[in-house]
């Protein structure tokens, strides 16, 4: 074989390997993985570099809150049936995230950490609380095309707040945000 054919037979290898797919992508985000980051991605909008969210699911532990929901009857009607209630009973079992697989600007801190960042900042006379969220677990239609989250973000003083959330998966399969419920605001 002459070195120009084996220049061409090298060539078309490379080629032909660029165009395989990438087995070492990353794999797709698991549904409720996919809920958390639309329900928090604009956040990052908002300027924030990363976001912390504590690494176990919960609600109102930070903020002094606990979970009874305000129950605005257009927003709790408008949900598919059973999903409140689903909500109501995964609330009080708290999760572990490792194991979602979340997106890598989403970092997780465990209490003591975020503890420790608390009282480091008291003795420094800073209360700049930065973006910290506390989620519950995520609970789906029995068709998969709605989920329910509650979320807070609490802090000292009166700045905090929990929500519920309702998201909807379009026809492309992408979670967008369909309506929220303020539960409690500081």
């Amino acid at each position: 074989m002459s070195r120009i054919a084996l220049a061409v037979s090298v060539v078309a290898l490379l080629v032909g390997c660029a165009r395989q797919p990438n087995v070492s992508a990353a794999p797709a985000l698991a549904p409720a993985a996919q809920v958390y980051a639309a329900l928090l991605r604009p956040a990052l909008a908002a300027g924030e570099q990363r976001l912390l969210v504590f690494d176990s699911t919960s609600a109102g532990e930070p903020g002094g809150s606990r979970f009874v929901p305000a129950r605005r009857a257009a927003f709790w009607a408008a949900l598919p049936r059973g999903l409140a209630e689903q909500l109501d009973s995964a609330i009080r079992t708290p999760r572990a995230l490792r194991a979602v697989g979340l997106p890598r600007w989403i970092q997780l801190i465990d209490r003591r950490e975020w503890a420790a960042r608390l009282e480091a900042e008291a003795r420094r006379g800073e209360i700049d609380l930065g973006s910290v969220y506390v989620v519950s677990p995520v609970v789906f239609s029995a068709d998969s095309t709605a989920a329910l989250v509650y979320m807070e973000q609490p802090c000292r003083g009166s700045c905090g707040r929990g929500a519920f959330y309702h998201l909807r998966r379009d026809s492309a399969g992408t979670w967008r945000l369909e309506a929220t419920e303020v539960a409690w605001s500081g």
